[in-house]
């Protein structure tokens, strides 16, 4: 059983921690959201800043800034004292569009914003774009430059197994984790499926791939003068519940 390296809040901006010895947090955090309460990206800071709270033992205090298509917000992010206490969570609005809208923008979101999400594994741990922190596949915080970090506390890990070409990953009670529970693909390796697995790179987000691959009726229009035909529309889904399976089948 392998553990997933956990990752925390990937959409959000965050400015540079403090490089004093002081255990961090000492004191509450700001996120700024520069929309207003009740926008999508309020919600979605709300739920992340509910779950910091608890995880790192101090208040995150959410703080509404909305104008100017979201650049007085993010520009209170950019400009905010690098003492790693006041980040952000924001769309692309004022990350991207605005560059096209606004040429004289208060700040660069190229070069005055960092996301957490810049990270990399190196040597079996998840190492921090921005300011160096390194976590271990338990969850807890291995080093920090100029930290002690012995009072961090541990993100939440979980149980993961790869299987399929998958990374199965368990959120539910760790010591229920079982890898036999994993449903058996019979045309994962077996010579008399027809499968041929790879990578693809593809610059859009994940749920326009998913949402094609899962409806196979694009087919009948997309690849009309290949594999499209109209059958393929009359053709229903049939589920079924065969154990703690549910299985849903179409055949073509």
């Amino acid at each position: 059983m392998k553990t997933f390296f956990p990752l925390i809040a990937l959409f959000a901006l965050a400015t540079t921690l403090p490089a004093s010895a002081q255990e961090f947090p000492s004191k509450p955090l700001r996120m700024i959201v520069p929309y207003a309460a009740g926008a999508t990206p309020d919600i979605a800071a709300r739920l992340v800043a509910e779950r910091m709270s608890q995880n790192m033992k101090q208040a995150v205090v959410v703080d509404n800034r909305p104008g100017a298509a979201g650049m007085l917000g993010t520009d209170l992010i950019a400009k905010a004292n690098p003492d790693g206490y006041t980040f952000g969570i924001s769309i692309t609005g004022p990350l991207v569009n605005n560059t096209v809208f606004h040429p004289k923008m208060p700040y660069n979101p190229f070069t005055d914003l960092a996301p957490l999400s810049l990270g990399y594994v190196c040597e079996g741990k998840l190492i921090c774009g921005y300011h160096g922190l390194e976590m271990g596949c338990d969850g807890k915080t291995v080093a920090m430059p100029g930290q002690r970090v012995g009072g961090f506390p541990a993100i939440r890990s979980f149980p993961v197994e790869e299987r399929y070409g998958f990374v199965w990953v368990w959120p539910g009670d760790r010591d229920k984790a079982d890898p036999a529970l994993i449903p058996h693909m019979e045309w994962h390796n077996n010579p008399e499926w027809a499968y041929g697995g790879g990578l693809y790179h593809v610059k859009a987000d994940y749920r326009l791939m998913v949402d094609n691959l899962m409806d196979l009726t694009h087919e009948t229009y997309v690849h009309s003068t290949s594999i499209g035909q109209k059958e393929i529309d009359e053709v229903p889904c049939q589920t079924r519940v065969d154990g703690d399976h549910v299985i849903t089948e179409r055949y073509m």
